[in-house]
């Protein structure tokens, strides 16, 4: 019967786009927080209050790999990311595989980083250190596979949080054919992020703002369609690997 029961859920889980969001007050209006908008990511700015929507919907990704992308702009992107990068393909053997599909050649690299990177402070190299070298790492191997991808920063609020100088959390931006840009944190959500990550401009004066989340469908909550009602997921990051 559980079985079974995980069985239909599944399907009606997968089926439907899952929105999640979070609602925030600022202490004193920013620059920091701008409007912005992707393919499962949504940040709107009205003077000091912030709405985050994120959509969970299952990716549909049928590009097949490589990729020949035609776009000036993913040109110049991947073509920028190229610099430096040299030191990065001692490790694309081990992930580049002869996948032929595009979503598997970016969940392959994504998983790569999250299995191999630690967090260090002292030791930095390309999988030990902080958050900003997991986003430059998963970056320069996406580069090497042809895949457009940027950093971006977002401010992580759990209930309140005054920002100082060390609040800012690198993740990565990944484009999709057919699809668009999302949002990813490789150690963590694969093919989006919570709705309590806030994105925010790096180079602005963040410090001492007090951001307080006010509203929130709860970042681990899905739509129960067979019981018809909100719930709580209990499997770490249930949405992971779609």
């Amino acid at each position: 019967m559980r079985i079974l029961f995980l069985f239909f859920l599944g399907i009606n889980l997968f089926a439907n786009n899952i929105s999640i969001f979070s609602t925030f007050t600022l202490s004193e209006k920013s620059n920091c927080f701008r409007n912005y908008k992707n393919a499962n990511y949504s940040i709107s700015v009205n003077n000091r209050s912030i709405s985050v929507i994120v959509t969970n919907s299952p990716l549909k990704v049928r590009a097949r790999y490589p990729f020949n992308f035609k776009q000036k702009e993913l040109k110049k992107i991947i073509k920028n990311n190229l610099e430096k990068s040299e030191k990065f393909k001692v490790f694309f053997p081990q992930i580049s595989g002869n996948s032929r599909d595009y979503y598997t050649v970016v969940d392959n690299i994504l998983n790569f980083v999250a299995i191999n990177f630690h967090y260090s402070t002292t030791n930095k190299n390309p999988f030990n250190g902080d958050c900003n070298v997991a986003a430059n790492t998963t970056v320069k191997l996406l580069t090497l596979a042809g895949i457009p991808a940027r950093i971006k920063y977002v401010v992580i609020v759990k209930k309140e949080k005054i920002l100082t100088g060390t609040s800012l959390h690198a993740i990565v931006e990944i484009y999709y054919p057919g699809t668009g840009w999302l949002l990813s944190d490789p150690l963590k959500y694969h093919h989006f992020i919570p709705s309590n990550y806030v994105l925010v401009n790096k180079n602005c004066n963040l410090l001492g703002i007090r951001i307080t989340q006010i509203k929130s469908l709860k970042k681990e909550a899905f739509i129960d369609i067979l019981k018809g009602k909100t719930v709580i997921y209990k499997v770490k990051n249930l949405f992971r690997y779609f």
